[in-house]
């Protein structure tokens, strides 16, 4: 797509890695942010900066991600993944501002991304880890472990709930995103969340505490004890079907905006550690849009020296400070109380000085 211009114009990978996003925009024809992020990404991986985590990611292309996308239940965002060359590597560092730029703007369809993300960090971005199917063991099962629902599709969640008599209702979760990673690792996820999502009518009671009773089986007493607890918190927030991502940009001088939960720059999935390879600045999607930063450490330039003097002068002056005045007041006391002195003087000798005046003017 882009060979042509890249021979015309890079010379080297540091080269490409030191150019700003308006130059690779510019020589290379690249307008889409993830096609740029994507190419920064590979070059890093080619230079060896990149961790164990993230080379397993490296091996997933964007044809295994648009697949993975059927499996969470988001099929709706296939075309839009595709056009921007989203694999692996960029799916790990993928921030909320690409993922507005993908088209999904529903909070719901963003926790299940999310959710989904996190698990394949679990199991080392394997593409095999997710379960479609239920084993042959499995068909008279009614208990299961968290790791085992944690890695479950949303097919497998349509043929659990025709397990427990929920058929005509299992194909309402086409594209609403729900799969296991979602039922367990989001919090505000509920069974009465649940019940919604598969139209099923508040006025029936007896199936919304039937599939209460299985949900809460499903997940466990402890992680329902988990989820209760959350919605008795103050400041929870509750998961709405059809919500919006409320994100803000954060700027030098704007504050933060009271109804926004996330900001543009945040990743999808949180990092539980930063790595620390010579390239992991432009990995940020934020970051990506700058040049590399100098080399040259603030300690040892001289404004820094001529600023920590000056702060060591201040702070002495400071210090001498509160003397010269306490002297200057004093010096300041004693001339205030000359001169009332002489005045009084002067007063009384006006005063003596009167009735003489007056005789001689009678």
């Amino acid at each position: 797509m882009y060979v042509n211009e890249c021979k015309r114009w890079c010379k080297s990978g540091e080269h490409l890695m030191r150019a700003t996003s308006l130059e690779v925009e510019k020589e290379l024809g690249i307008k889409n942010l993830l096609h740029r992020k994507k190419l920064r990404l590979a070059v890093a991986s080619m230079n060896e900066e990149e961790d164990d985590l993230l080379k397993c990611a490296g091996k997933l292309d964007y044809l295994w991600v648009a697949r993975w996308l059927d499996d969470i239940g988001l099929p709706q965002y296939k075309e839009s993944f595709i056009d921007a060359r989203v694999d692996g590597r960029v799916l790990h560092y993928l921030n909320i501002e690409e993922l507005l730029y993908l088209k999904v703007t529903n909070q719901l369809h963003f926790a299940s991304i999310r959710a989904a993300i996190r698990v394949l960090r679990d199991n080392n971005y394997n593409g095999q880890c997710l379960k479609r199917r239920a084993a042959a063991d499995e068909v008279n099962q009614n208990e299961w472990s968290n790791s085992e629902v944690a890695v479950w599709s949303s097919h497998r969640i349509m043929e659990w709930l025709r397990s427990i008599d929920l058929s005509e209702y299992a194909p309402n979760l086409r594209g609403s995103g729900v799969n296991g990673a979602l039922i367990l690792y989001e919090n505000a996820f509920n069974a009465d969340l649940f019940a919604t999502l598969l139209s099923i009518p508040a006025n029936k009671t007896l199936l919304r505490r039937h599939i209460s009773s299985k949900f809460k089986q499903l997940i466990g007493d402890q992680l329902s004890k988990a989820k209760h607890d959350y919605e008795l918190m103050p400041n929870h927030q509750q998961l709405v079907p059809g919500a919006k991502i409320k994100a803000y940009k954060k700027g030098h001088f704007t504050l933060r905006k009271k109804r926004a939960d996330y900001e543009l720059t945040d990743y999808v999935c949180p990092m539980v550690s930063t790595p620390t390879s010579k390239y992991s600045a432009l990995r940020d999607g934020n970051k990506m849009r700058n040049e590399l930063p100098s080399t040259t450490k603030k300690d040892d330039s001289p404004i820094s020296v001529k600023s920590e003097e000056n702060a060591t002068g201040d702070r002495s002056s400071l210090k001498s400070e509160p003397k010269n005045s306490t002297d200057d007041n004093s010096n300041g006391h004693h001339q205030n109380s000359s001169y009332d002195i002489d005045e009084r003087k002067s007063n009384k000798s006006a005063s003596k000085e009167s009735p003489d005046k007056e005789e001689m003017t009678s």
